[in-house]
């Protein structure tokens, strides 16, 4: 997403700004709902006048006849548009006329699908999604009851979670979500709820799922299990989420209170800096203390060819110490993925862009994609998919993946700011937009990047993930070949000017390998002169604000196997603690730098409702050192030694690098 307003806050908060958007968030979520009179309407004709047309053969009443409120859902489309599941909590008189109608929530939203045969038995309900005129998918509603607490989410997490649901669907409990997706899509289906049972006969082949255990009885093969789960985010992208979502507020006065502070931020610090304050020096020496200290830069064996690139020419004259040039973590860091026996993977180092601001940095993250791959990740409710689909929200938790867990960091727009196509998890959530900067993970484990050809539409052969954000900020060391105007942070008849806020991007460097930046106060220009001082040759515009911005570093281990620490964790920008759904594992996490903005670090190891990266150490050689039966070793034993392999002394996987795309197939490069 690209307008928040989480960067009015400094590195110290701001305690009296946050409760003010509490209480206009309380004012707006409180006392929805109309009287519509002592005989009342019919439910049809109470849910037309908010512009929903209503199925009555559809209609089932959650909820008995009685004195209070009753949950009904219905089906329910507006004007040209397709069917959708629909909720609303209403008080009725005798004959199930409306006395006051509460609210009325879309629980579907998916504007290329119709969903039709909606069931209920009073503790489930169930109904199917068609596309062109074929059933995909069968969902499964508890609507009885309060779903099970999910283990591991604090109050907080709880607390937003039940008032996000209370705005999507009128009841602070939700409803626990389960899709089944057809394997083969169905001319005919029949479904039918009895006991905890839902049966449903595809073009005369019945499959049963038992609902309490989410699986299939009988005919498992005939569908896919997909889970919807709920998310969070830290509390300042929450809130303003909530209340952009408030429809008589919306998105434009959100935008128009960022716009000025963003304004009053940058000229209160224009002014400090003409005055001499600038910090930068001890800024940077805390937020690169976990590196500075350390001395990671020898390679094993000897330098290896083209790792880690020349360093960086800082575009301001004064540089700073250390700036430009590339630094690795320790061998012994305890929150940084390494391969053994490898060369580290992961540098870090800082340039400054701005003439005009000299206290703003750009940090930069640089991995060798030789040695690590990058993946995508659909959040758990963002982006949703034209036909109703949604994502796990979650790295997988198979111990294959978590073992080899180097880092998350976060994605691009919102769909809502553009719909930037996204492809992961084997479906399509948002489609590839013609000239769209795109990022993508090839089916042989490379990163590819590139501008999505307007004369090609489909998803060439080779991809296995893409996401997209705006066009391309920089393409052949050119910034901005598009001749964009618009890079997040502007609203409509605002004065021109360039928004100052924290920014994120990830380029792809002269020397094939994969940079990720991330800097506050930034414009779109000073975030792509940070990409040209890499020699980035292809960057991407990532998300922006700071709640929404953040990479961490990230290490997992099985429970039993974590090593002890040799000194505290350092509450604020390291953490430790069970993995979320696998707590036989134990994670690691760190913040690329210490200063980052608060995001409900850790974030990544955790399920999150909009979509992320992570990235993965990728197998290599010579791996880790063979253990002898004997004790104690001879000197040398079980070392592997590459030093007669010729001029490349470190022996990289073959096609490795990172590539750029071509307009029909990945580059073999």
């Amino acid at each position: 997403m690209y307008t928040d307003l989480e960067d009015l806050h400094d590195r110290s908060g701001s305690t009296a700004l946050l409760a003010l958007r509490a209480a206009a968030l309380l004012a707006a979520l409180g006392g929805a709902g109309a009287w519509l009179g002592a005989s009342g309407p019919s439910l049809a004709r109470a849910v037309a006048s908010g512009g929903v047309l209503l199925d009555p053969e559809s209609v089932r009443w959650l909820d008995p006849q009685r004195f209070g409120a009753r949950r009904v859902l219905f089906l329910g489309q507006r004007v040209d548009g397709a069917a959708d599941v629909h909720v609303a909590t209403v008080r009725t008189a005798p004959g199930d006329r409306v006395l006051k109608l509460s609210d009325v929530s879309n629980l579907t939203r998916s504007p290329d699908a119709s969903e039709a045969l909606l069931c209920s038995d009073g503790t489930w309900a169930a109904f199917a999604t068609q596309v062109d005129e074929r059933f995909v998918a069968v969902t499964a509603l508890q609507v009885g009851g309060a779903p099970p607490r999910e283990a591991g989410r604090g109050l907080g997490e709880r607390l937003r979670e039940a008032v996000t649901r209370w705005q999507q669907t009128g009841r602070a409990q939700g409803y626990e979500v389960d899709r089944f997706e057809l394997v083969r899509p169905a001319a005919s289906l029949q479904l039918s709820l009895e006991g905890g049972r839902l049966t449903m006969v595809a073009d005369g082949s019945r499959t049963v799922i038992a609902l309490r255990e989410r699986r299939a009885i009988e005919g498992a093969a005939r569908v896919r299990h997909q889970r919807r789960l709920p998310g969070t985010t830290g509390w300042v992208t929450w809130m303003v989420d909530t209340v952009r979502a408030i429809p008589w507020i919306g998105a434009t006065p959100i935008a128009w209170l960022e716009h000025v502070a963003f304004g009053l931020q940058h000229e209160v610090a224009r002014a400090r800096v003409s005055i001499g304050e600038d910090h930068s020096r001890d800024e940077v020496a805390e937020d690169l203390a976990d590196l500075l200290g350390g001395d990671a830069s020898a390679n094993p064996e000897g330098a290896v060819v083209n790792w880690p690139p020349a360093p960086m020419r800082p575009p301001l004259p004064g540089a700073l110490p250390r700036e430009g040039q590339w630094i690795a973590a320790s061998a012994d860091d305890p929150f940084v993925a390494r391969n053994p026996g490898a060369p580290p993977a992961f540098y870090q180092s800082f340039v400054r862009t701005d003439r005009e601001r000299p206290d703003t940095r750009v940090y930069v993250t640089l991995w060798d994609p030789r040695q690590v791959s990058l993946h995508v990740v659909p959040g758990s409710q963002e982006p949703m998919g034209s036909t109703g689909e949604l994502g796990t929200g979650t790295v997988p938790r198979d111990a294959a993946t978590l073992g080899r867990l180097a880092a998350g960091f976060n994605g691009g727009f919102q769909a809502l700011h553009g719909e930037w196509g996204v492809f992961a998890e084997s479906t399509l959530f948002l489609p590839p937009k013609p000239w769209g900067a795109t990022i993508a993970v090839l089916e042989d484990g490379r990163t590819g990047f590139g501008s999505w050809p307007g004369e090609a539409p489909a998803i060439p052969p080779g991809f296995a993930e893409f996401r997209q954000n705006l066009t391309s900020l920089v393409e052949d060391g050119v910034f901005n070949p598009y001749r964009r105007t618009f890079w997040g942070g502007n609203v409509p008849g605002a004065p021109p000017g360039e928004s100052h806020t924290a920014r994120t991007g990830l380029c792809q460097t002269r020397d094939d390998a994969v940079a990720f930046f991330w800097g506050r106060g930034l414009t779109e220009r000073s975030l792509a002169d940070a990409m040209l001082a890499a020699r980035c040759t292809y960057g991407v515009h990532l998300d922006m604000n700071g709640a929404n911005t953040g990479f961490e570093f990230l290490r997992v281990t099985p429970r039993d196997q974590t090593p002890p620490l040799a000194r505290r964790i350092a509450a604020g920008h390291e953490a430790e603690g069970p993995v979320p759904s696998a707590p036989a594992f134990t994670y690691r996490a760190r913040r690329m730098v210490r200063g980052m903005d608060e995001m409900g670090f850790p974030r990544y190891i955790k399920r999150d409702p909009r979509d992320f990266f992570y990235l993965l150490m990728r197998p290599v050689l010579p791996g880790a050192a063979l253990r002898g039966a004997v004790s104690p070793a001879l000197p040398g034993e079980g070392e592997w030694r590459v030093s007669d392999f010729g001029p490349h002394p470190f022996p990289w996987p073959w096609r490795g690098r990172a590539c750029a795309l071509t307009p029909a197939t990945p580059s073999a490069g």
